[in-house]
This record gives structure tokens, C-alpha cells and sequence, in this order.
């Protein structure tokens, strides 16, 4: 913005209009949370036109499509536009530029081929995006016609550890035949199952993939780290174990971040991995695929060497990823000959009764036709927040007037509670504080065990909100400074001045950094590190397989945020024993069906949620509708969007 400013002139615009077009767009993307770069983006490709009223309407025009890809559609239905109240306001009437559109002076933005904006009928899009559907449709297509690989699985793989049921036993047998495999269910089906199956299934065969040409990936840090764990203890569990076993178990792939997998480098702004430079594998298993973006799985189908098999595992009813399309929630509607649906929970046993209830409310918030269900006799409970810690479950929680003076109370209960695990302050620093030892080849076995016990006890409570920004402490922002100045205040006694972060605060990474190996949506915990003989100081520390990696916290922490609280779209990927999802006014948009359902899929035993019932009817009624063409680009009707 800074850069644009101290241009004059800058395009056709003239200086004066053009600062005031700039700040009533960077106004539209501050309101709407969206990145303040797009206003540079707008401007430069604006300049194509000539003619000053010619080119504000393009630019425009341009940022219109922009913010339809932040709010992840890669498409503009022109018949029937959606704007954000933000945005509406700032453009004018859509009709001006709807006509101008029609004629001769944006012929140099948009057309039919060759333009940065392409126009497909009555959809709008820009040439990237429509590329990136062209793309995945054709490498999928391609795959498709493959000729089917010949494999069965034997039996004894089926029924230890445990024994797999007839959906189950679809999904291994396709992925053994078919070079593309999609399966989706959701949390508690048995996903894991299915993986340990299929790769004691492959070692089984009579031409075997080796091992290392298996790669196992996805989209984020702890979804890989949860991968990775899960798999673990699914091989630990196997009753008769051969040596066959003991190879996957020592020597197996271990899940990376799909962006560590294709071998993302940011100053190149691309991915190392391509057609020119496959990746060097036979198998390619993704978990989560739900979380995957149009041009990552773009990415992905351009990296596989042509004859490689590619499974991808997820739920597709979960929210899509933040980037455009719903690749994966297409892929499953649009391609049923290598789709298994898991239909069977293990989370539903009776045995379980705090998880059964959680899935059983979030099914029908899942359903619209079973959402009354969730105020009947077993449906959602009402309480306190005392209540939901005792019984666990599913609780509404309504705050008390004043919000703001509730939900500052409610923060307090839970540090001093969730975090703090009902010790207080100073038995908290007692845990944080003595530093962890690392004698520059490895952390000493004990405070490893002390470190890898402190990311757990983050791993098993989270505040998830929709939105980052809200009023009275209603978005992951100001729930995260408000939780940190909560620590800075119980830590005044020993602190010259206040540290940006403090030992014992758990944090995310905000961006990828290959080359320390960390990836947006990492998660970790500062601590005191001793290096050496040298003297402790802060690391951000995160786990790294089986053991950890730490990184000087002035280093790193223009790269991190406090991880008390996290969206929902961040928890994919994640699984708690308790969370509290705050929910804002009934009439926010990001309060959807796939968001209660995403949140309340990510606890095993316990959700409580702070809001009104009347946000949560709002929610279970409204769903997340991307405009898409990658559903038709693979062979499935038109999209028909009427908002």
C-alpha cells in the first residue's frame, strides 16, 4: 500500500482518485479479514485499460473476483453475484459493471481464452484458478484410464489388529486395484484401519512396493504428527506380528506435511516436485484431504510419476479447505467408481457414552432433516460450564449479560482450570520453567518425556472460534491476547517487561519455512532451552517424530502466534478430549452447518458450546456452498447456485 502510494501517477487513475479508490478497497479487505496485498494485485492488472472510467471499473471488477477466491470460490456466478456487505458498498451497483463486462472496453481483461479474467457462460473467473480445475481434471482423468493394477490383500492383514468390516474391506481392495482411491467417513470409522491394512496388505504382494517408495502425507503439521501416531499404535497392536511387520514398524514411511512432501520453497514460490521432477514414489497416501485447496492438489497430481498410486483419506462433509474450490468434496461426488463411504462409528459404542453423544449431535447437525433432533430428549444438554466438565458430551452454554464481562470470567475458569490444570500459577511455572537440557547431539531422555508431556497436555483441550476477529472476546484474536495478558499478569512477580511470549504458551506457525522444516498451522510450546554449556534461553519447540525440534525464540517469532485459541479451519486435522467453540451473533456468516459439525468432530469427549441458541439454529440451517467448475470439468452436471 505504502508502495502504491508514493507512485504519481500511478496508472490512468490520476493521483487524487486513485488514493481514494485505494482506501475505500483496502477498507473492503481490512472488513473482511482478507490479505491487504490484493489491493496492489487489483491495481497493477487494472492498468491493462486505458481509458480512466474503463480501468475503475475493471479494477473493481478485479477485486470483486479476488474476494470471491479469499472466501474460497474459484468462480463468479454473474447471474446470480454474492457480495459481502463490505464490498457491495464500496463497488456501487453491480449492474454498471455487469454491462461494462458485455462490451468493448474490458476486452483487454476478460474473454474467453487469454485473459486474466476468463469468461465460461454466466461464470467469471481468473485464469489461474480455471488453469488449476483444467489441470486436476486432466491429470485425474488420466490416471483413471490407467489399466488397473492386480493385488489382493490377504486375509490375515483384514482381521488384525483388528477385524474390518465390508466398507473397510472395499477401501483396501480398491486402493490395492485402482491407480486414484477415495475414501471418506467420518471421524471414528476407521480411516487409521484402513492405512495399517493396506500397507501390511502391500508388503504382502508378490511384487511388493519397497518402502521407501511409499510416502505418506498431509495437509498440515499435526495432521501429519497425528498420522504418524496413529499409525504407530495401530501397528503396535498387531497380535502376530512377522518380520514383514517389524520392517513397517521400525523402518516405515513417516507422514510429512504435504507442502514438506512436494518440497515447497518459498523464494521460488513453487514446489520442488513437478512432472519434470516426479516424486520418487510408487504409493502416495494423503490423510485429510478435506483441507486440501484446488492448486495444492494441483500440485500434487502434477508431482506423481504417471503409473503411482494416490489414495486420498477424509471426510467430506467437514469444511473445506481455506483456499478455493472443495477439491475433495467434488472428487467424492463426481468420480463414485473409486469412492468408499465409511458409514460404520467405533466412536458410537455404548461404552463410550461422552463420544456417542458428541457424534450423534454432530450427525444431525450434519442432516438437516435430523437438526430438530438436536433439542429433543438426548440431544443437546444446557448447563454450566461446571455441568459439561462433570458428565461430558455436547453442552450449550449461554452466556450471561454482559457477554463481554461473561466470557472475561469464563477465560479466567479456564486457564486457571485447562491450563494450569487447577494448580495455580505457581505450579505451573514449577512445569515450564526448569530448562530442558540438550547436549548437541540429543535432549536428555528425561526432559525429552517433560517436553513431549507438555505439547500433550495442549493436544488435549483447544478454544476454537469461526472467525479471528469478533466483538467481546468473540474471535481467536482477542482470545489469545486476552489469555496472554492473563499469564503476563500471573507473571508479573519475575518479569523487567512484557515478552511478546512467555515459557509455558503454546503457538502456531503462521508461514512456511522449509528450510527449518516448519509449516503454516504447526503447533508447539515455548520453553527454556539449555544448549550445552551455554546459558538457557527461550526456544519455540514443536515435536519432529519422535523427538523435537527447537528453534531461538527471536529467530522465529515474527513467524508465530499465541495457540490458546485457533479457527476451526486450523483444527482440522487436530482431535482434543474437550474444546469450547465460541460462536458469534446468529447472523455471522461464517457460522455454517460444516463449521459446528468440523468443531465438534475434532473433541472426543467433551464440547461446549458459548452462544445462543438461537446462533446454533442459524447455523445448523445455513451451509458453506462453493462456487466450483472442477465437478463439471470431471464429467458431473452444472453447478446451479440461486442465493
Amino acid at each position: 500500500m505504502a508502495e502504491l502510494r508514493a507512485l504519481s501517477p500511478v496508472g490512468c487513475f490520476g493521483p487524487r482518485p486513485l488514493l481514494e479508490l485505494l482506501d475505500r478497497a483496502q477498507k473492503v479487505l481490512d472488513d473482511l479479514s482478507l490479505d491487504p496485498a490484493l489491493v496492489a494485485v487489483a491495481h497493477r492488472v487494472a492498468r491493462l485499460i486505458a481509458a480512466p472510467e474503463a480501468s475503475r471499473k475493471a479494477y473493481w471488477i478485479l477485486l470483486a473476483v479476488l474476494v470471491s477466491e479469499g472466501e474460497g470460490h474459484s468462480r463468479v456466478d454473474l447471474d446470480h453475484p454474492s457480495w459481502p456487505e463490505p464490498l457491495a458498498k464500496a463497488m456501487g451497483p453491480w449492474e454498471a459493471l455487469r454491462v461494462a463486462l458485455e462490451g468493448p472496453e474490458l476486452e483487454a481483461l476478460v474473454g474467453t481464452r487469454g485473459r486474466p479474467l476468463l469468461r465460461e457462460g454466466r461464470w467469471l473467473s481468473s485464469q489461474r484458478l480455471v488453469a488449476a480445475e483444467v489441470c486436476v481434471a486432466s491429470a485425474l482423468q488420466a490416471r483413471l484410464a490407467q489399466a488397473r493394477r492386480m493385488g489382493t490383500p490377504a486375509e490375515g492383514v483384514l482381521v488384525d489388529p483388528v477385524r474390518l468390516n465390508p466398507d473397510q474391506r472395499q477401501a483396501v481392495a480398491l486402493a490395492l486395484a485402482s491407480p486414484l482411491t477415495l475414501i471418506t467417513g467420518r471421524p471414528g470409522t476407521g480411516k487409521t484401519s484402513i492405512v495399517v491394512a493396506l500397507l501390511r496388505a502391500i508388503q504382502r504382494l508378490p511384487n511388493p512396493i519397497p518402502l521407501e517408495r511409499i510416502l505418506l502425507a498431509a495437509p498440515t503439521g499435526k495432521a501429519a504428527q497425528r498420522m504418524g501416531e496413529a499409525l504407530r499404535l495401530g501397528l503396535e497392536a498387531i497380535r502376530r506380528p512377522d518380520a514383514l511387520d517389524a520392517a513397517l514398524r521400525n523402518d516405515g514411511p513417516e507422514p510429512k506435511t504435504l507442502h514438506r512432501t512436494l518440497g515447497y520453497h518459498a523464494g521460488a514460490g513453487g514446489f520442488r516436485h513437478s512432472a519434470d521432477n516426479p516424486l520418487p514414489a510408487d504409493l502416495v497416501i494423503v490423510d485429510e484431504a478435506s483441507m486440501i485447496g484446488l492448486e495444492l492438489l494441483e500440485g500434487l497430481l502434477a508431482a506423481l510419476a504417471p503409473d503411482a498410486q494416490l489414495v486420498l483419506l477424509g471426510d467430506a462433509d467437514q469444511l473445506p479447505s481455506v483456499d478455493p474450490g472443495a477439491a475433495f468434496r467434488e472428487l467424492v461426488a463426481n468420480l463414485p467408481e473409486v469412492t468408499v463411504t465409511l458409514r460404520e462409528s467405533y466412536r458410537m459404542d455404548p461404552r463410550q457414552p461422552k463420544g456417542q453423544h458428541i457424534l450423534l449431535q454432530a450427525e444431525r447437525i450434519n442432516d438437516p432433516a435430523r437438526a430438530p433432533e438436536l433439542w429433543g430428549e438426548d440431544g443437546l444438554r444446557r448447563g454450566s460450564v461446571e455441568d459439561a466438565s462433570r458428565q461430558g458430551g455436547v453442552w450449550l452454554v449461554e452466556p450471561q449479560a454482559p457477554k463481554g464481562r461473561w466470557m472475561s470470567g469464563f477465560l479466567d475458569q479456564w486457564l486457571q482450570q485447562r491450563i494450569w490444570q487447577g494448580e495455580g500459577a505457581a505450579a505451573w511455572r514449577a512445569r515450564v520453567l526448569p530448562p530442558l537440557q540438550h547436549d548437541q547431539q540429543d535432549w536428555l531422555a528425561g526432559d525429552l518425556a517433560r517436553a513431549r508431556a507438555l505439547l500433550a497436555h495442549f493436544d488435549g483441550f483447544r478454544l476454537l472460534c469461526p472467525v479471528n476477529e469478533g466483538a467481546e472476546l468473540g474471535g481467536v484474536e482477542p482470545l489469545n491476547r486476552h489469555l496472554h495478558a492473563l499469564a503476563l499478569e500471573a507473571a508479573a512477580d519475575r518479569l523487567e517487561w512484557q515478552p511478546r511470549f512467555l515459557a509455558g504458551e503454546p503457538v502456531m506457525v503462521l508461514a512456511n519455512d522449509s528450510r527449518r522444516g516448519l509449516f503454516n498451522g504447526d503447533q508447539g510450546v515455548v520453553l527454556p532451552v539449555k544448549r550445552g554449556s551455554g546459558s538457557p534461553h527461550l526456544e519455540a519447540v514443536f515435536p519432529r517424530g519422535a523427538s523435537l525440534v527447537g528453534f531461538p525464540l527471536p529467530s522465529i517469532q515474527d513467524s508465530l502466534d499465541h495457540a490458546y485459541a485457533m479457527t476451526v479451519h486450523k483444527a482440522q486435522g487436530s482431535e482434543f478430549k474437550a474444546l469450547a467453540l465460541i460462536l458469534p451473533p446468529a447472523d455471522h456468516p461464517s457460522l455454517t452447518r460444516e463449521v459446528l459439525y468440523t468443531a465438534l468432530t475434532r473433541a472426543k469427549e467433551e464440547v461446549l458450546l458459548l452462544g445462543t441458541a438461537e446462533a446454533l439454529a442459524a447455523a445448523c440451517a445455513r451451509s458453506v456452498v462453493r462456487r466450483s467448475g472442477l465437478g463439471e470439468r470431471l464429467g458431473g452436471p452444472p453447478q446451479r447456485v440461486v442465493n
